[in-house]
């Protein structure tokens, strides 16, 4: 028995529908779960880690206008084409709340005239105006370019040395996206280098500016005082990784307090329990905590209390902390004080108190 005609249009259309579904299914998985490689040899259009993690936290939409004419004559118009190829990745790995758009000068004066007016901006020439939530960064495209420009002393175009558009994008998107500027602090007094742009940590300072962040010397041998912007053992806990160790040295014991701790700017000395109580639970899990400089205690305290008795200060004049001892010196002066604090005995005083704390994860 042959079905009927109706059966074959039923067996048909259902063929046709299974195909329609199977098509949508098929897209739709490639492009919710997909897998991009660049077999480039310099990886020129692969995104860092961190430009695709500081776009996932773009929450509402962002517009990127890139205002610039390849007509200009400048160095800039060797780079547009590594511009576009830039943000044709960051809009690939950003598909939804981001807009991107050119905008060329010689072509398009009233859109121009739109932007000037939005924006308050007079010089249009060779930018990328970053917007989201009402806020502005306005990023030189000429900065995204490393060029030598020695041939124009005969005449002739810079040389295009090395495209960092990626860095100098990203860097404005972490200031756009975290206005604030966090500062990072650069221990000095022990022979470190200065973490000045022109030193032997220009790379590293570079870098760190690029991240929305400030240097800034600090001594500790001046200060004990962590600057209150640096948020103290709150930042430790920020910045360092679950399993991190923080080590950390204070003076101690308020008996000691003399003209010495004003002059060194201390705001108080600690007791153990004080210190601890810094390190929550929560956060820490506290390792280690001493007294050190145990054996000098009993002559410091003495001297202090003699100075203090006959009312004498030493607060403008040289002290013994103001010269380094011998290296022979120093190596005994270590054993015997510092050392101490490193004990598993619990000494009950000290003039300065070592903790070593983990971050818990």
């Amino acid at each position: 028995m042959t079905p009927g005609r109706t059966g074959i249009k039923i067996s048909i259309g259902l063929q046709c529908l299974a195909v329609a579904v199977i098509y949508v299914l098929v897209n739709y998985l490639g492009f919710s779960h997909y897998e991009r490689r660049d077999y480039s040899r310099s990886q020129k259009f692969t995104l860092a880690e961190q430009t695709k993690v500081i776009l996932g936290e773009f929450k509402q939409p962002l517009s990127i206008i890139v205002v610039s004419s390849p007509s200009f004559l400048s160095p800039v118009s060797q780079i547009l084409g590594d511009v576009r190829s830039l943000m044709t990745e960051i809009l690939f790995h950003k598909r939804q709340g981001l807009v991107v758009e050119y905008v060329d000068p010689t072509r398009n004066p009233s859109r121009i005239q739109a932007i000037q007016t939005k924006y308050s901006l007079t010089n249009l020439d060779n930018v990328a105006i970053l917007d989201y939530e009402g806020r502005q960064r306005v990023v030189n495209l000429a900065e995204m370019g490393e060029f030598d420009m020695s041939p124009l002393a005969q005449g002739e175009a810079p040389i295009l040395l090395g495209f960092r558009g990626e860095q100098i994008l990203t860097s404005g998107l972490m200031s756009l996206l975290k206005p604030g500027t966090q500062n990072i602090y650069f221990l000095q007094g022990h022979g470190e280098p200065s973490p000045d742009i022109s030193g032997d940590l220009s790379t590293w300072i570079d870098a760190i500016h690029r991240q929305n962040a400030t240097c800034i010397p600090l001594s500790l041998s001046s200060i004990d005082k962590v600057p209150d912007d640096a948020a103290a053992v709150r930042g430790f806990a920020r910045l360092l990784r679950p399993g991190g160790l923080a080590v950390v040295t204070v003076p101690a014991g308020m008996a000691l307090w003399s003209d010495w701790d004003v002059v060194l700017h201390h705001q108080r000395r600690y007791s153990r329990q004080a210190l601890c109580a810094l390190f929550g639970p929560g956060d820490w899990e506290i390792l280690h905590v001493n007294h050190t400089n145990v054996f000098a205690y009993p002559a410091v305290w003495l001297l202090r209390r003699w100075r203090g008795w006959r009312g004498s200060s030493r607060a403008d004049g040289k002290r013994a902390e103001d010269r380094l001892p011998p290296r022979w010196l120093n190596v005994l002066l270590r054993a015997a004080f510092v050392g101490a604090g490193l004990s598993r005995i619990p000494f009950p005083f000290g003039v300065s108190l070592l903790l070593a704390a983990r971050r818990r994860g």
